[in-house]
């Protein structure tokens, strides 16, 4: 049951990364916005939202596998309301749209999978899983942000 908790709990981590994204858009502005934007601060944005919501369930899961299956399904939750939005945006599932799919959901599962292992080494200690753990999760995410960014 709290695997499916988890999964929730990515979604309303992805509706509030969603809010400060979308608040972001309207404050920042200049000629490399949308570089800043995608590669730097939406990965910070959403990491963070996903660390706090992993880092706030490493007690109640007690096992290791347990708890990493709990991050994954944070992140699944999380990709599939990114997925979702987008979505919104394509009316017919196309070769694109489903091989980005496949990717959006790669990166947030590895970036939850990567805070999980921050936060399941370092727990009790919220520094030194955010440096590990969230550090780690926002260079994925960026560097897969930028590696799109580029090729667009």
């Amino acid at each position: 049951m709290k695997i499916v908790e988890s999964f929730f709990w990515g979604v309303l981590a992805a509706l509030g990364s969603l809010i400060l994204e979308v608040a972001a858009v309207e404050i920042v502005s200049g000629e490399e916005k949308n570089f800043f934007l995608y590669v730097f601060l939406f990965p910070l944005i959403e990491e963070t939202f996903k660390f706090f919501f992993i880092f706030r369930q490493a007690a109640s899961f007690s096992g290791g596998f347990l708890f990493f299956a709990g991050a994954f399904a944070l992140g699944a939750g999380f990709a599939a309301t990114e997925i979702f939005f987008i979505r919104l945006d394509y009316f017919a599932p196309d070769a694109n749209f489903l091989r980005g799919s496949a990717s959006i959901l790669s990166v947030h599962l590895l970036a939850a999978l990567a805070i999980g292992y921050g936060v399941k080494t370092f727990y009790p200690s919220l520094a030194k899983a955010l440096f590990f753990g969230g550090l780690a999760a926002i260079l994925i995410h960026g560097a897969y942000n930028a590696f799109i960014f580029f090729q667009n």
